[in-house]
């Protein structure tokens, strides 16, 4: 009994240890990846991506390959909208050939993957390629997320988007149309996304010749970032700018 009980003291405290460390670890790169997303949002993305490689760096050592994807990802995003495309390219390629061999090619992380893809291109305003990662990505979200969902709303915003910019006003409204129905059951009103979403809807409403519904949808949005965000703040930017567009028409 007692070489038993020692038998078991070998096996089982080790393997506490080494679970306890990965629970640690997670927690940790999880802090470290949220504090990437923060300073995202307020633009500062050489930091940003300081916090995403921490994160990455636990998540591959942890072989936790979703997480370690997603945080890819981001990674080369922040490259991305720093116009550090050549590093962004290098981030995200490595990463989508590192995928094939550790997740399926319709997973959530794979989705990801294509998606900040077609972003940098996005950003690089070649949204012929942009759209190509963006179809590609909206294909394996829309198989695999049946209810509403932010990430499958991210791909019918930017592709909203992309067609705009390729003078496709129809499609473009197709799928602001679609993104505005899950952000508008996911978030409250005056939600980031959801302010994006109807600014987006105005300007094709406003490049279609509606000014009036442009100049609504405008006054609207304008009126949610005061409330939201202060009177004074960079984020009635847009919404101004796109009422004086109207106007100067």
């Amino acid at each position: 009994m007692k070489q038993v009980f020692i038998l078991f003291l070998i096996v089982y405290f080790p393997l506490s240890i080494c679970a306890q460390n990965i629970t640690n670890d997670t927690l940790k790169a999880s802090k470290y990846f949220k504090k990437g997303k923060e300073l995202y949002k307020n633009m500062q993305f050489d930091s940003a991506f300081i916090f995403y490689q921490k994160a990455s760096v636990i998540y591959l050592n942890n072989k936790l390959w979703d997480n370690y994807f997603y945080s890819e990802a981001e990674k080369a995003n922040s490259k991305s909208l720093n116009y550090d495309f050549e590093s962004a390219f290098e981030i995200i390629n490595k990463a989508l050939n590192f995928s094939k061999k550790k997740i399926t090619e319709e997973s959530p992380a794979a989705s990801f993957l294509l998606f900040h893809k077609g972003k940098i291109f996005h950003n690089m305003n070649l949204p012929d390629s942009a759209l190509k990662y963006y179809e590609k990505a909206l294909k394996i979200r829309e198989k695999i997320y049946k209810k509403e969902n932010r990430e499958l709303a991210d791909s019918y915003y930017y592709l909203n988007k992309v067609y705009f910019s390729l003078g496709d006003l129809e499609k473009a409204l197709f799928f602001n149309t679609k993104a505005i129905n899950i952000a508008d059951k996911l978030y409250e009103k005056d939600n980031s996304l959801i302010i994006n979403i109807l600014n987006d809807k105005g300007l094709i409403e406003l490049y279609s010749m509606n000014h009036r519904n442009a100049e609504k949808i405008f006054n609207y949005t304008l009126n949610l970032t005061r409330k939201k965000f202060g009177v004074n703040s960079i984020e009635n930017i847009y919404p101004l700018s796109y009422l004086g567009l109207v106007y100067q028409d």
